[in-house]
């Protein structure tokens, strides 16, 4: 799954894609066929076909979706660029506007591709993180160590380091950078925000995270994406009783035919009651 400014984009277990979301370019337009990869730029998209190809779609004022032939393993879409990896020898191949040099891509090879506003990322084969493009915070001077993850937002980075901890450098104006303790197994970096997944399931925001974007469900959750001001995750929330995916009125009449019993337990404090239903109430209102 991968968030851009105003949509989102996932893979189903099918292999098709499915985007919600602004569609004042086109985003949610998304084509047909099976895909192992999927990337949301600010206004457009880039998918991996399941043969190695590229598509993209969506706003293509620079380029941005103009995608080059080849076989490649990864991609990534940025503000107005997008870049991938090519199968043959694992160098970057960037596309786009390139007026922060975001498109001249160093030299691999590299296991993993990040895009931000104009600054590009990526994680070479022994681990450690290289960048490229806009650096006037920063946002390119990845520090050293290993990592097994790495994500650039609109003027940061943020890396998960091997040891399970998280590294930000960039921008740290909204305190985007200034990273809570993990241990944490997946990362994201919003517009002036960072997200991070705990090894419990359990989600982590820190920078400016007014709106909502502090709030998380409680629940399960195996993949997040952070987009221009709103986080999306996959998972199971605690309240979601029925499996549908959404905290509706069916859930809550599941909760209240447990009132008094562990049925409906959210808060895990033995029994169903008024903490399990504020919970409840929260995940409807914010989801």
């Amino acid at each position: 799954m991968s968030a851009g400014v105003a949509h989102t984009a996932v893979i189903l277990t099918d292999g098709s894609l499915r985007v919600w979301g602004s569609n004042e370019f086109g985003c949610v337009n998304a084509p047909k066929g099976s895909f192992n990869a999927v990337a949301a730029g600010d206004s457009h998209c880039i998918g991996l076909a399941m043969n190695g190809s590229l598509v993209g779609w969506g706003k293509n004022t620079s380029g941005q979706c103009n995608v080059p032939s080849g076989s490649f393993i990864a991609i990534a879409a940025g503000g107005m660029h997008s870049a991938a990896i090519k199968v043959r020898d694992g160098n970057a191949v960037c596309w786009g506007s390139n007026g922060s040099g975001q498109c001249n891509a160093l030299v691999g090879p590299f296991t993993a591709i990040t895009a931000g506003g104009w600054h590009t990322a990526a994680l070479r084969s022994n681990g450690t993180a290289a960048c490229w493009g806009w650096n006037a915070y920063g946002q390119c001077s990845a520090p050293s160590g290993t990592m097994t993850q790495v994500d650039a937002g609109s003027q940061h980075t943020v890396g998960l380091k091997s040891n399970t901890t998280v590294v930000c450098w960039g921008s740290n104006f909204q305190g985007q950078c200034t990273a809570p303790a993990g241990p944490y197994v997946r990362v994201a970096a919003g517009e002036q925000f960072s997200v991070a997944l705990r090894s419990d399931g359990r989600v982590t925001a820190w920078g400016l995270t007014a709106g909502g974007l502090s709030f998380s469900p409680r629940g399960a959750f195996t993949q997040l994406t952070a987009g221009g001001a709103f986080i999306a995750v996959a998972g199971q929330m605690d309240a979601d009783f029925d499996g549908d995916g959404m905290v509706t009125g069916i859930d809550l009449a599941l909760l209240l035919a447990s009132w008094g019993t562990p049925g409906a337990d959210i808060d895990h404090d033995g029994t169903t009651a008024g903490g399990d239903l504020a919970v409840l109430l929260a995940d409807w209102i914010f989801h």
